[in-house]
């Protein structure tokens, strides 16, 4: 059953179950809760109006996502047996600085996503700001620095010198 079958057979139901009681609780596909209450019945003849107030509110964030961060103990420990270039010793200097550095930026990008929706008063203001929440989250979980530093890795360092480094490795 499609989903938005599933809501309107769920929103039928509460209606059904707290019809009497004057008051109906509706859900919104965000998950937002919508309350309506109607302040004048009318006296049955028709010239009643009815008026509608809706309460909404900001759903809460899940926890922040933790950034990986680059680890190159493994490395490091064999990077004198690999006889490196002072050229290539430069190289994967400045690609470690660049994978920490977008570690960084991500998380920074997260805080920042996170604190618009904080401050963010309206619906639609919350709604875009809850999208780039979600997308940087998703940037943070997929963030790959070990990946990524292998990658320079290959790049950087001779075939000799990476397979000598993938065996030191696999013997550790």
């Amino acid at each position: 059953m499609p989903l938005p079958m599933k809501r309107a057979l769920g929103c039928l139901l509460m209606l059904a179950l707290l019809g009497a009681s004057g008051e109906a609780f509706a859900l919104s596909s965000g998950g937002k809760v919508k309350k309506q209450h109607n302040d004048n019945e009318g006296d049955g003849d028709g010239a009643g109006e009815k008026k509608t107030a809706e309460a909404w509110q900001k759903d809460p964030l899940p926890p922040p996502e933790n950034v990986a961060l680059l680890s190159t103990s493994v490395f490091d420990r064999v990077a004198d047996d690999l006889e490196l270039t002072e050229s290539q010793k430069k190289k994967l200097e400045r690609a470690k600085q660049e994978i920490r550095d977008a570690g960084e930026k991500l998380a920074k990008e997260q805080t920042s996503a996170r604190a618009a929706y904080a401050k963010a008063k309206k619906e639609k203001d919350c709604d875009a700001a809850l999208e780039r929440v979600e997308a940087a989250a998703a940037a943070c979980r997929d963030y790959a620095p070990q990946s990524d530093f292998n990658h320079a890795l290959a790049r950087i360092l001779t075939a000799e010198q990476f397979a000598r480094f993938v065996q030191r490795i696999s013997k550790s």
